[in-house]
């Protein structure tokens, strides 16, 4: 059953305070220059933050991407349910029994006095449906554009996690050889 204009501006109003979250989170992910520290290097720590931060996001984006595909798969049908009801009724009064099925109208004339038959209730409910594939299409570009951020994240991370180690490796392997020659265990020619 397609929603009264009461329910559509509740549900319009609540989408709205969805996509504003939803910007929200994203104006946080556009600037990636957070993840640079006073040093300008860019810090492990903040990576990991933004990845933890971003799991929420994603999750909201994931849900309210179903849901939104959910609720337009559902007025689809309500509406072929009503469009194939109403075509009927437009066929049978029509083309009917008694006349030649040569004579009979072609399914295009039939569609194209049915919409004009029910041109108000046709067009309003098709606008619901064009509304609600728009924003199930926002948030499903939302999310692919996430996953995008998410991947970058994760490699960022990776990479630095990479760094770090080989850093320390190396690090420690000199903190050694010092030792070692501080200690002279290792002699060292000056010249």
């Amino acid at each position: 059953m397609f929603p009264s204009q009461d329910t559509k501006d509740k549900l319009d109003n609540a989408i709205d305070k969805y996509l504003d979250f939803a910007n929200k989170s994203i104006e946080k992910y556009n600037d990636l220059k957070d993840l640079i520290d006073n040093n300008d290097m860019i810090n492990i720590n903040l990576v990991n933050k933004h990845l933890t931060e971003y799991m929420g996001v994603i999750m909201f984006l994931i849900t309210e991407e179903k849901r939104l595909l959910i609720n337009y798969e559902y007025l689809e049908d309500e509406f072929n349910k009503w469009y194939d009801e109403k075509f009927c009724e437009v066929r049978s009064e029509n083309n009917k029994l008694d006349i030649s099925g040569n004579k009979w109208l072609s399914q295009t004339e039939l569609n194209s006095i049915t919409r004009n038959k029910y041109k108000e209730e046709y067009y309003y409910k098709k606008q619901i449906l064009r509304e609600e594939k728009v924003k199930y299409e926002t948030i499903s570009s939302i999310l692919k554009t996430y996953n995008k951020v998410d991947e970058l994240l994760r490699t960022l991370s990776s990479n630095l996690r990479t760094d770090w180690f080989s850093e320390s490796k190396v690090n420690k392997t000199n903190k050694q050889l010092s030792d070692a020659i501080s200690k002279k265990e290792i002699r060292v020619r000056t010249k």
